[in-house]
């Protein structure tokens, strides 16, 4: 589901019908507060409620191979484990800890994916005005250990090179989780000014080129 309204929505319906004993597994990607309030919800009709977003993308999603990072009891994640077997690889489902915790863990592996992916960007525009190969720094950097990351790994080489910007994760769900990671440290206290740098950026892309496209459009205000 797009955000934490159209969740709260659902999830209310879905709890008129859930019987006592039930469990409720919720991968929206959205607010951590808001997963609390609707575990609330769901402990007052005795049903159980995990927040347990994927990761992994499109690509994991063909493959039957997505990660999935879970909040909620230890019973209610064994509980959904078959299930959550069948549609992604249970060698990457991680018990995060309470309500709340999964979507922690989501927001975060988010953060740094926008911080990498609008870095990535910069960098690589220092090597083709320098007239070196990008291809050639990419493989260097991945290959040289200390440096390397998914956007170098993936993300350039595979995308942003071939100027591929069709969305496989849309800019729009990353302005938006990262709109929840910032909510969420200023709730702790926590200073962000890098992310909130890489996500001035990404509001810059999305306002440029639409918020349907890849997040990986943010390279394009490097010269992609």
């Amino acid at each position: 589901m797009p955000d934490s309204e159209e969740v709260r929505t659902v999830v209310g319906e879905v709890l008129t019908a859930a019987k006592p004993g039930a469990v409720v597994v919720e991968m929206t990607t959205h607010s951590p507060q808001v997963a609390r309030e609707l575990a609330e919800r769901a402990r007052s009709s005795d049903v159980e409620y995990l927040d347990c977003p994927a990761g992994g993308g499109i690509a994991a999603v063909r493959a039957g191979a997505l990660a999935f990072w879970a909040g909620g009891s230890e019973a209610a994640v064994e509980r959904a484990r078959p299930v959550l077997a069948a549609i992604g690889d249970p060698e990457r489902l991680r018990h995060c800890g309470p309500v709340g915790s999964g979507l922690v863990v989501k927001l975060l592996n988010n953060y740094l994916v926008a911080v990498n992916a609008a870095a990535s960007g910069e960098a690589l525009a220092l090597a083709r005005e320098a007239g070196v190969d990008v291809r050639t720094a990419i493989e260097a950097v991945v290959s040289g250990g200390g440096g390397a990351n998914a956007q170098l790994a993936n993300l350039y080489p595979n995308r942003v090179l071939a100027g591929d910007f069709e969305a496989g994760f849309k800019l729009g769900y990353m302005v938006k989780d990262l709109r929840h990671a910032f909510d969420l440290a200023a709730e702790l206290g926590v200073e962000s000014p890098l992310g909130r740098a890489a996500g001035a950026r990404m509001d810059e892309a999305a306002e440029r080129y639409g918020t349907e496209v890849d997040f990986g459009s943010v390279s394009r205000l490097s010269g992609w």
